[in-house]
């Protein structure tokens, strides 16, 4: 098995859309939480129910993460010959600690002087990523789709250099992400089994690394089956964009009815993750498509660029006021201005925090 790229995705200085695909997954999950503010409207509600959930947002995130990190893993080792793991951690820490411990360090202020209360087991697992598999406050309780990153972050690069680089064995790699994507519908369904399972709950990495899996196995096409998914992506370009919007609409409008729940509890995340990797590789290929050419509009794909902050700080302004000592809900929860807060917040976090370290990643994080 050949490694190379498509010369239109290999001469791409930057992936485009994907920015513009970290917007609309936000906003999702933007719009799943509005649900918890006060005054949200129940016309509105009976609406925006039709709209893939919040989790359908999480799951472009971990769909993105997963080609993203196997695409760029896939060009070192094309033009270095090996990948180096020490290189690759450094940029992860980097790209992610530097917000995120921002963030503790404010919950924990809001904790001493709030009646918010955070145990130390609670402690213990946001400070280990561990969160998918225990309880934490609502405050903190989106941090488990991040623990669920950082568990694929610790395996996947291993295993890549293993089958990849000391081994050469490429297609021994390609069986292992073969793995979540069996494993994971039968998780969720042992999970929808017993609705207190800590190893296959809703939030657990086994009922989840299928839609990582899913943006491996996509990078993984494009580098070692180029000509064949070059073919397909533009002599099928309807095809692909009609069938991936469907894979990821219809498994939600059944949910949505209660119809075909034995297929829909185990398979519906895997119609949409299979979709949802589509949709990338489309993009990739068609970025000019009228119908995704807007993913490239500058404040479109800004709020992408945002997108990381926007998540992480924005569970601080849907959880309960009774948790900061409010008797009724502040203006600044209450729907549809607890946005303004959580888009401030983000602005601050990503130019104070986050980019001074993606600038130092980007110097000391890159092989020369």
């Amino acid at each position: 098995m050949n490694l190379q790229f498509p010369d239109k995705v290999a001469n791409y200085r930057r992936l485009p859309c994907l920015d513009g695909l970290r917007c609309i997954s936000v906003l999702l999950v933007l719009i799943a939480h509005s649900e918890d503010a006060s005054h949200y409207p129940a016309a509105l509600a009976d609406i925006t129910r039709w709209v893939p959930p919040g989790t359908t947002g999480v799951q472009a995130f971990f769909v993105l993460s997963g080609f993203l990190i196997t695409f760029l893993l896939l060009k070192e080792k094309l033009k270095h010959g090996d990948v180096s793991l020490k290189l690759f951690y450094l940029r992860r820490a980097l790209r992610i600690l530097p917000a995120y411990v921002a963030f503790l360090i404010v919950i924990g202020i809001i904790a001493a002087f709030a009646p918010l209360a955070i145990s130390g087991l609670s402690w213990f697992a946001l400070l280990t990523y561990l969160v998918n598999f225990m309880e934490v406050p609502k405050i903190a309780d989106h941090v488990w789709s991040l623990s669920v990153e950082e568990q694929f972050y610790l395996l996947w690069p291993f295993l890549f250099w293993l089958f990849l680089v000391k081994s050469e064995q490429p297609r021994k790699a390609f069986y292992v992400l073969l793995i979540p994507v069996v494993l994971g519908p039968i998780c969720r369904h042992l999970g929808s089994l017993d609705e207190h399972s800590i190893l296959f709950g809703e939030h657990s990495f086994f009922t989840h690394f299928d839609s990582l899996a899913y943006g491996c196995l996509l990078a993984f096409a494009l580098g070692f089956r180029a000509k064949c998914v070059e073919t397909v992506m533009e002599k099928r370009k309807w095809p692909v964009f009609i069938g991936a919007l469907l894979l990821i609409f219809i498994p939600h409008l059944l949910i949505v009815v209660g119809k075909l729940e034995v297929i829909t509890t185990p398979l519906a995340s895997s119609f949409s993750a299979f979709g949802i990797a589509l949709i990338v590789g489309f993009v990739l290929f068609h970025p000019r498509f009228f119908a995704v050419s807007w993913l490239d509009w500058k404040p479109v794909a800004l709020v992408g660029v945002w997108s990381y902050s926007i998540y992480l700080w924005q569970q601080i302004y849907c959880s309960p006021p009774e948790s900061y000592g409010f008797n009724g809900a502040p203006r600044f929860f209450a729907f549809p201005y607890w946005l303004a807060p959580v888009f401030a917040t983000a602005i601050a976090s990503y130019y104070l925090v986050e980019k001074p370290f993606l600038r130092l990643k980007s110097k000391v994080g890159t092989r020369k």
